[in-house]
């Protein structure tokens, strides 16, 4: 945990949402372009658990939203629900932050593993998994509303060791949300992959599978009792395309941590490109992984208004 590191919260097309661990500093910016611009900081910046999403919107790529979802609470687990949630939203028309709180009924926002639980955002509504120490569903709030809904998992994923949160990730591809789900069964000696679109009619979700692969083989993938599989995106462009690291989950590890890219080629047929290698000295999971896009324009990071600057 050093003091000033940074995080990559979230990102969008060739924007990313940085932020500096311990400080409560957020940045937007485009790396390609090299533009940033520092946000206020958050009243909630401190909270002890914290998830955010950068927003954009649809109809102008300058105008967004980060949305901050956060407790107070360290260990959930210790307090009787309902639980009070903060959401707290900035306004790049505005320059603001607002706040707001609910009660969240389920046993815990976040799970207590060290894996980031990503929040993904899709027309107006954000999206991001739950539970203690696997997953036991997703919530889908709406920003403008501040109403909410529970989403159960789909079927096929199980309520198991198969839902750890290692194994699970959402995403957004082609404005759509999906569930992946990413692992190594012992036992049959394959890889699994599996994804999910979630269906949202009127705080009624549905599950459309979109990928099953239950016997794949992955000769660059050596795996071991002490090896770490752990998914980390998906493409923003492609359905096919997924990331994963493999590393050693023990503490005095010499392994690199190895990323890889997984194209997947037809049923139980993928193409595995290793992307890069990180020293075994960084934990794999404080790993962000994000596929940037290349728009045929790069988007604009414009200063922040100001009340005041009238």
């Amino acid at each position: 945990m050093y003091k000033n590191s940074l995080y990559l919260e979230s990102s969008f097309e060739d924007l990313l949402l940085v932020g500096i661990y311990r400080k409560g500093c957020l940045f937007v910016c485009n790396p390609f372009t090299r533009q940033f611009v520092e946000l206020p900081r958050s009243p909630n910046a401190f909270h002890r658990r914290s998830r955010y999403a950068l927003v954009v919107s649809e109809y102008s790529k300058i105008k967004y939203k980060v949305v901050q979802i956060s407790t107070e609470v360290d260990d959930i687990t210790s307090v009787s629900p309902p639980f009070l949630l903060h959401l707290t939203i900035f306004s790049s028309e505005t320059g603001q932050w607002s706040s707001s709180t609910f009660n969240f009924p389920e046993v815990a926002l976040f799970d207590r593993c060290s894996y980031r639980t990503p929040i993904v955002g899709s027309n107006g509504i954000v999206y991001w998994p739950y539970g203690v120490y696997k997953t036991e569903g997703l919530v889908a709030l709406d920003i403008c509303s501040k109403q909410y809904h529970l989403v159960g998992l789909p079927r096929e994923l199980g309520h198991d060791w198969r839902s750890l949160g290692s194994r699970i990730h959402v995403g957004v591809v082609r404005g759509k949300v999906r569930l992946a789900q990413f692992f190594w069964y012992k036992r049959k000696q394959f890889f699994v992959f599996k994804a999910w679109e979630v269906v949202d009619d009127d705080e009624m979700c549905n599950w459309n599978l979109v990928h099953y692969h239950d016997q794949m083989k992955m000769s660059e993938c050596c795996m071991s009792l002490s090896s770490l599989l752990t998914i980390h995106a998906l493409h923003p462009d492609d359905g096919d395309v997924f990331f994963f690291s493999l590393s050693n989950k023990t503490l005095k590890a010499k392994e690199d941590i190895r990323i890889f890219q997984c194209q997947m080629l037809g049923q139980n047929q993928s193409h595995i490109e290793i992307l890069c290698n990180l020293p075994p000295k960084i934990y794999a999971s404080r790993v962000s992984v994000v596929s940037l896009l290349h728009p045929w324009w790069p988007t604009q990071v414009p200063d922040l208004y100001h009340p005041t600057d009238i």
